[in-house]
């Protein structure tokens, strides 16, 4: 009997996005799926070797996207709009700007495997964007890290949520 180790999953069946960025989903190279740690407790017992507990709490890691830079530099100024609703300059006040953002992942025939949602998403980070005349790049990508609440996923119309 052998095992069919044909069925690999291909690295560019992805889209993301939000509805309230229009051009992420246009111009994403690449984006991770968010790791997850539960905080375990531990306890010291003389011996000199700790004692797990129960976790007390999940901690999602961040999603870090790459972004084609268009030669407009849309892509960017998408997100320093972002910052400056969160941000008042006048009196050095922070507003509560949130968005959801998704990531559905498809085989290579297009259809549906499962679907990531991050909820209450926020712009934790844009990276630097290095203007080089000597470069021989063809395109500038501009790094952008996110983090959320929560998260949930869909997978063959079941959902399964994962609250902190």
């Amino acid at each position: 009997m052998s095992n069919n180790n044909s069925n690999l999953f291909q690295p560019t069946n992805f889209i993301c996005g939000s509805a309230d960025l229009d051009l992420v989903h246009k111009f994403c190279t690449s984006v991770n799926l968010p790791g997850i740690n539960l905080n375990h407790l531990f306890l010291t017992n003389g011996a000199g070797s700790p004692l797990n507990l129960t976790s007390d709490n999940i901690m999602f890691n961040s999603v870090q996207l790459s972004l084609l830079i268009d030669e407009d530099f849309e892509t960017y100024f998408e997100f320093l709009e972002k910052i400056q609703n969160n941000i008042n300059s006048v009196n050095g006040s922070f507003a509560e700007s949130t968005f959801d953002f998704f990531i559905n992942i498809t085989n290579s025939k297009g259809n549906d495997i499962f679907k990531v949602e991050l909820i209450n998403a926020r712009l934790q980070s844009i990276g630097d964007v290095v203007l080089d005349s000597t470069s021989e790049e063809t395109e500038y990508v501009l790094p952008v890290e996110l983090i959320f609440d929560h998260i949930e996923y869909t997978r063959k119309n079941k959902k399964l949520i994962l609250r902190k």
